[in-house]
């Protein structure tokens, strides 16, 4: 498979085996810290850039291995499946973990033939149960490849992650 060259910027980047094939029967993930959620929620927002060159039979429908992400508001004691904006693009095979939330087996994964190419991901936080009674929150980047597969590839490298808000918008004072 098809790895990226580098980082999107600078020289360090995220990556599920570093020069080999991400084996099969993995379910893993990478778990963030935990991150004050600020008093104002506006424009909350998790970004990042990613590479995936996860094997799947066809796009979009390819039931096989995928990454997805998952947040906690607890501490990591319990979490939650997201949906980026425009949606994940493959779907995982009837096989794998369903995560709380995910609309059950088959759910929606990011997962390629072929090697993706850096790609941003975005997903809007705003709306998130439990959000507004929370005073953290933890992601956590989870793939999984299928114990059967015969084709292995290289996995899912993810780079700049970034987690911004608006917060309020800015008043004006009149006289």
């Amino acid at each position: 498979g098809i790895v990226p060259l580098g980082a999107v910027d600078g020289n360090n980047l995220i990556a599920t085996m570093d020069n080999q094939a991400l084996p099969q029967g993995v379910h893993a993930w990478l778990e963030s810290p935990g991150l004050a959620i600020p008093n104002v929620i506006n424009g909350f927002n998790l970004t990042f850039h990613h590479w995936y060159h996860l094997h799947t039979y066809s796009a979009p429908s390819g039931y096989g291995d995928g990454s997805w992400v998952e947040a906690s508001l607890d501490g990591g004691a319990s979490w939650v499946y997201l949906v980026p904006d425009g949606g994940y693009d493959n779907q995982i095979a009837h096989s794998a973990p369903v995560p709380s939330g995910a609309s059950g087996s088959g759910f929606g994964v990011w997962a390629s033939p072929n090697a993706s190419r850096w790609q941003a991901a975005s997903f809007n936080l705003d709306n998130l149960q439990g959000l507004n009674n929370a005073s953290s929150i933890k992601f956590r980047f989870s793939v999984w490849t299928d114990p059967n597969s015969p084709v292995q590839r290289p996995g899912w490298f993810i780079d700049e992650v970034n987690l911004t808000n608006q917060g309020a918008d800015l008043g004006a004072w009149f006289h």
